[in-house]
């Protein structure tokens, strides 16, 4: 029997981990915006801070899941790449 087209690709849900995380920080973030905005000040100004911290914090765990990942694969090039994106945001963070 022909197959009418290539095989399954082994490499769909690889990022499944990392996506899930993105899609839960994307509601918390949402959420806790809203509650920001609606809240009286006393809630919504530590809660603003929170949520700017998410904002910044979010990607920076990106780059850092996804060098872990080059270097364990075996891509020195990318992987040396988000090390020094890290490098500089933490020598960004260290400066005052």
């Amino acid at each position: 029997m022909m197959s009418d087209g290539p095989g399954p690709d082994p490499r769909i849900g690889r990022q499944a981990r990392l996506l899930r995380f993105l899609r839960v920080m994307v509601a918390v973030i949402g959420a806790l915006a809203a509650v920001a905005v609606w809240a009286p000040k006393g809630v919504a100004a530590p809660t603003a801070w929170v949520v700017v911290a998410l904002v910044v914090a979010t990607p920076i765990v990106r780059v850092a899941w996804l060098t872990q990942r080059w270097f364990r694969k075996g891509d020195r090039r990318f992987a040396l790449a988000g090390t020094a994106l890290l490098a500089v945001i933490a020598a960004a963070f260290s400066v005052r």
